[in-house]
């Protein structure tokens, strides 16, 4: 219990700095707007999870290239990299642009989404003729020519875009963070501390504790998916990405379950 109780309180204390460091940004969020800049954050969100394909990416890039060498065609594996649905990133950089150049205002908040947009834009065609190179083996064909090409192409997309989307998550996270409050100061506005208060209140605290769970989730799930599309999965390893992907869903829900403490 005593645990428990100190793991809320360490999360109320998060959101109270969260909600200081939105306001030290340069923008208020007000109750009158609460609709408006719940739309500007969906816009941002949609971006940030479009965008996380590109960076599982990138990570199975670095999983196997020497950064300072690049990649010579004779490394031991060769995993190539995620391709990342084009259509879907294009309507997220789109709607994220239109969300930045909308009232009401967040100008840090705003700057990076232009940033992420430009840098995942640029990215993500790379990463996808990488993966289309990687997957018919140029590299034994050409003599690693072209891997060649593209590292130097894809190393300093991929880490400013990195960069972004660190900066651009953390500021939508402060922005989140006071929606949060607004949307649940709301609630009891209306309605008064019923159910739906409760299970706002428990969900927002318990959020940073498992907000990584949905994001390996859908991660691996989608790599499961690219194995049995190309007909790489191995009946042990995929057994073993199964019963993981089960056990993170069943930790997710299980904590998700847990009653909300210091009311």
């Amino acid at each position: 219990m005593k645990l428990l109780r100190a793991i809320v309180a360490a999360v109320l204390f998060a959101a109270s700095f969260h909600a200081v460091a939105a306001a030290a940004q340069g923008y208020e969020v007000q109750e009158a707007d609460l609709d408006k800049w719940i739309t500007k954050n969906n816009a941002y969100v949609k971006l940030l999870n479009e965008s996380l394909r590109a960076r599982d990416s990138w990570d199975r890039y670095l999983s196997w290239v020497n950064l300072e060498r690049g990649p010579t065609g004779k490394e031991r594996i060769i995993y190539g990299l995620y391709s990342v649905g084009a259509s879907s990133a294009k309507e997220s950089i789109a709607a994220a642009r239109k969300a930045a150049d909308s009232a009401p205002s967040a100008p840090a908040l705003d700057a990076a989404a232009k940033e992420l947009a430009a840098t995942f834009e640029t990215v993500f065609p790379i990463m996808n003729e990488a993966n289309d190179y990687y997957d018919r083996k140029d590299y034994m064909s050409d003599n690693a020519s072209g891997a060649k090409r593209l590292h130097g192409q894809l190393v300093p997309a991929a880490r400013a875009f990195m960069a972004a989307r660190d900066k651009m998550e953390n500021l939508q996270e402060e922005l989140k963070d006071k929606l949060d409050g607004l949307e649940l100061a709301r609630i009891e506005k209306t309605e008064g501390k019923q159910y739906r208060w409760h299970m706002k209140r428990t969900m927002t605290l318990a959020k940073k504790a498992f907000d990584h769970y949905p994001r390996d989730i859908v991660g691996r799930l989608r790599e499961i998916k690219e194995k049995i599309a190309k007909r790489q999965a191995d009946p042990t390893f995929y057994s073993m990405d199964y019963n993981g992907v089960v056990s993170s869903y069943n930790t997710m829900i299980d904590m998700a379950r847990m009653p909300a403490f210091g009311r």
